[in-house]
Formats: structure tokens, sequence, C-alpha cells
């Protein structure tokens, strides 16, 4: 979840940078932390959803992911009038700083495992 945290480098970039170098530099952190979260995101789902529903769940997630962009785009115009750029690339990256970690909070989000397992000490696994 943290990794996902590392996303709010790209609107602190657009907010704070003088040239684009340091824009360059937020975006590939940005666009590393989205990719070691989508990783832990497919793994856990591969674990967690039962195979005849996998592509359902995939589908869904996607859906909601990408589907809802056009209006976030279509937010960001009229709030950058209503407010500034600046408050709303600020609200970005708050946003993108407090919503992955506050996903910890929900129950069983910590210790995602697979089906069926119970937790055993690392003492335990074979040598």
């Amino acid at each position: 979840m943290a990794s996902m945290a590392l996303y709010a480098a790209a609107p602190l970039s657009l907010l704070l940078a003088t040239s684009p170098l340091p824009i360059l530099a937020a975006y590939v952190i940005a666009g590393a932390g989205v990719e070691i979260y989508a990783i832990h995101w497919e793994v856990a789902l591969q674990r967690a959803v039962p195979d005849q529903l996998i592509g359902r769940m995939t589908s869904f997630a996607w859906l909601c992911g990408f589907g809802l962009l056009p209006f976030g785009q279509a937010l960001t115009g009229p709030l950058s009038e209503l407010t500034s750029q600046a408050a709303v690339l600020a609200t970005a990256a708050g946003i993108a700083l407090v919503v992955p970690p506050a996903l910890l909070l929900v129950r069983g989000m910590p210790h995602l495992q697979e089906p069926g397992l119970k937790d055993e000490p690392c003492s335990s696994l074979p040598k």
C-alpha cells in the first residue's frame, strides 16, 4: 500500500517543479510505485478470488479503475476554475498520500493470505 502513496510525487512535481527534469523524475517514482502496487494487487486477486470468479472480479476492478477516469478528468477543469490549479494538485497529492495507508485500517487488509492456509511461524518452513 505504501508504494501506491509514491504516486503523490506526480501532482506535487507539477505543483512545485520549476523545470522539466524534476517532473520527469517524479513521474518515474510515481510509475514505479504504481507498478509495485499492481504486482501485489494481482497476486492478492489470484490468491483470494476463486478461479471461477477471477474473470468477473478482474473485469470489475478494471472497470472501476479505468472506467471512472473520465469523470475525474471532467471534474478537474471546473474544480481548477472554481478554486485553483494549485489547490487541485495539492488535493490530488493529499489523496494519494492518505488513502493507500488508510486502506490498511480495513479489517483483513494488513494480513492478506491464501484462503484455507493458517498462519504458520517462519521457523516451521522447510529449510
